[in-house]
């Protein structure tokens, strides 16, 4: 049997205008951890919430500054991360553990429970990342 396709309309849809929207007090989702908030408000790091939920979606802004790093970290769920200008280097998430370098315009999916860390090149890092969940970050 075929499966017809929907007739139904969305009951909604939703518009976040980026310049409407501050940024955050660098407060987690669910629980980050503080020495992670601490260090990105000390060095410079921000974050805009700009998807919370809508949709079944949660998606962040942050940027970050140069040579940034973020320690070794694994988030409940799977994220895709967008590079949108600057790069880092994604440590042990390629094939064998290897790293993985990501320019302006790279993305790079995270499976949920996978631990990485994060290390900004000399221009920083401005990039956003999408999830399904609004997940919990673990330190190793």
């Amino acid at each position: 049997m075929s499966e017809q396709p929907s007739t139904e309309q969305p009951s909604a849809a939703f518009h976040f205008d980026f310049d409407e929207i501050g940024w955050s007090g660098q407060s987690g989702g669910k629980a980050a951890p503080a020495e992670m908030v601490e260090q990105a408000k000390r060095l410079g790091a921000r974050r805009k919430r700009i998807v919370r939920g809508e949709g079944g979606f949660y998606m962040n802004y942050s940027s970050l500054p140069a040579d940034y790093h973020i320690a070794e970290h694994r988030h409940g769920h799977s994220e895709l991360l967008m590079v949108i200008d600057g790069g880092a280097t994604v440590h042990g998430a390629g094939p064998g553990g290897t790293d993985v370098v990501l320019d302006t315009g790279d993305s790079i999916v995270i499976e949920g429970g996978f631990y990485y860390s994060i290390t900004c090149g000399s221009e920083g890092m401005n990039f956003a990342t999408i999830r399904t969940s609004d997940s919990e970050t673990k330190l190793t």
